[in-house]
């Protein structure tokens, strides 16, 4: 007889149900919403929780990786595997010989396959976050160069108007200047009755 260690399969297990639904729920949150989503108290909120699932994921996911290398090298000492049969030594005085592990051989190798699976879906969890991030980055991206764009626009546009202004400034000073043309004055006053023409009308009144 050997002694059973801790099944270490259902104690990963039980974390991986726990933190997976947590997950799951954000990405599900993220990868439904829209760009125009992304001001929402609900995404913004999704936002703060998934860096901290997020790491503690990957730390899961590390712990799971070092009880995998503690099993594979387990299996690869033959003398540590006899040394399992704790009770035939307290028995017999002596322990096993290092290749009488059969029993302790098919248990680690279950173990492993089953903690292989845990660190399988441990990794696709972290795949599916890897690929919500870029997601992400591509329409915060999006929106930020559509906000760019649209302060380019109002720049061109308060410029187009600032230029505007001053070559109006400047025809009508130099048409006052020429007070010898009968063209000029034409000029001159169709100016002032466009530019007057535009004041409104309580102005006018109160002037």
């Amino acid at each position: 007889m050997f002694s059973y260690p801790p099944n270490i399969w259902l104690l990963q297990n039980r974390s991986l149900l726990t933190l997976s639904p947590s997950v799951e729920s954000v990405l599900d949150t993220l990868s439904s919403s829209t760009t125009a989503d992304f001001g929402s108290v609900q995404v913004a909120q999704s936002l703060d929780r998934l860096l901290p699932l997020e790491n503690s994921m990957n730390e899961f996911g590390s712990q799971v990786e070092q009880i995998r290398s503690a099993m594979i090298e387990v299996l690869e000492n033959d003398e540590d595997m006899s040394e399992m049969y704790l009770t035939d030594k307290m028995v017999t005085g002596h322990r096993r010989r290092a290749d009488q592990h059969e029993d302790v051989e098919m248990m680690f190798e279950t173990y492993l396959k089953q903690v292989d699976s845990i660190l399988n879906e441990i990794r696709s969890i972290a795949k599916e976050v890897e690929v919500t991030e870029n997601v992400i980055q591509i329409r915060l991206d999006a929106a930020r160069n559509k906000i760019l764009r649209l302060e380019v626009y109002l720049n061109l546009a308060t410029m187009s108007l600032a230029a505007g202004e001053r070559c109006a400034f400047f025809s009508l000073a130099s048409a006052s200047n020429q007070a010898g043309s009968g063209c000029s004055r034409t000029c001159v006053n169709r100016l002032l009755f466009r530019l007057f023409s535009q004041v409104p009308s309580s102005l006018a009144c109160s002037a």
